[in-house]
C-alpha cells in the first residue's frame, strides 16, 4: 500500500480506527469497549490489546480489508493510536513504558500450516497445525 506513505492517508486510517475504538460500546454500561479494555490492560501491566476482526468488519469493512492485506503497516498505525490513548489516560508514565502491541483475534478462515505458501507472506493469516520440526 504505497498510499500509506502519504501522511494524510495515515490520518484517514487513524481516524477510522478511532471510530472503531469509540464506536464499539458495552451493552450494560454504554462505555467504549476498547477504551475500557486499553485502560484496564495497561493498569494491570498488560501491553497487548486484542482487537476482534469481527468488530473491524462490522465497524469498517474497508479497514478490515486493509488490516488483512497490509497488517504490518496498519497495525503499526493502530499501535500508535493506542499509545496516544494510553498517554492521555496515564500521563505520568515515561514515553517508552507505554508501548502497546495490537493483536487481531477471530479471523474467520484459517490455513493449514502445511499449506502456507509464498503468496501468503506479509498477509494476515490464521493458522492451524502442528510444528514437528524446524530449520534454522
Amino acid at each position: 500500500l504505497k498510499w500509506l506513505k502519504n501522511p494524510k492517508n495515515k490520518e484517514i486510517v487513524k481516524h477510522r480506527f478511532l471510530c472503531i475504538l469509540f464506536g464499539i460500546t458495552e451493552l450494560k454500561s454504554g462505555n467504549s469497549y476498547y477504551l475500557e479494555k486499553i485502560k484496564n490492560s495497561f493498569s494491570n501491566g498488560k501491553k497487548i490489546i486484542f482487537l476482534s476482526f469481527q468488530h473491524l468488519v462490522a465497524g469498517d469493512p474497508i479497514l478490515a480489508i486493509w488490516v488483512a492485506t497490509e497488517p504490518e503497516k496498519i497495525l503499526k498505525i493502530f499501535a500508535g493510536v493506542c499509545n496516544e490513548i494510553i498517554t492521555d489516560f496515564f500521563p505520568v508514565f515515561p514515553d517508552n513504558s507505554n508501548r502497546c502491541c495490537i493483536r487481531i483475534s477471530g479471523l474467520p478462515v484459517y490455513e493449514d500450516l502445511s499449506d502456507l505458501r509464498k503468496i501468503k507472506i506479509n498477509s494476515l493469516v490464521k493458522i492451524k497445525g502442528i510444528v514437528i520440526f524446524k530449520t534454522e
